[in-house]
C-alpha cells in the first residue's frame, strides 16, 4: 500500500492537478480526491466517530474544496489546505450536533 497522498513516480503531482483543475480539468480533480479521499475520511472518524458521517465528510470536504479550488494559492501545498477544510467542517458537524 502506497503513503497517502504521495504520488507514485511517472504521475503528476499535487501542484499538477491543481493547476489543471483550476483550469476546469474535472479529470484532475477526480485524482486529487482519490489521491486524498482516505486521510479525509481518517479525519472525519478520527473527529465524529462514525463511518457515515466520515463519509459524508469526504463528500463535504471536496464540494468546498472544488468550490474554493480557483481562491487556491498554488504556491502553497494542497493537503494542508483540504486538511484544514476537512477539520472545519468536522467542527461544523460537532457544533450543529449538539443540544441547544
Amino acid at each position: 500500500m502506497r503513503d497517502v497522498g504521495v504520488e507514485p513516480a511517472g504521475e503528476p503531482g499535487d501542484a499538477d492537478l491543481v493547476r489543471l483543475a483550476k483550469r476546469g480539468d474535472r479529470h484532475a480533480f477526480g485524482r486529487l480526491v482519490r489521491r486524498h479521499q482516505r486521510r479525509v475520511f481518517a479525519i472525519g472518524l478520527r473527529w465524529l466517530r462514525n463511518g457515515d458521517e466520515a463519509d459524508d465528510l469526504v463528500q463535504e470536504t471536496f464540494v468546498r474544496a472544488w468550490q474554493a479550488l480557483p481562491g487556491f494559492d498554488e504556491t502553497r501545498a494542497f493537503a494542508p489546505w483540504l486538511v484544514t477544510i476537512a477539520v472545519n467542517r468536522a467542527k461544523t458537524k460537532l457544533a450543529r450536533a449538539r443540544p441547544a
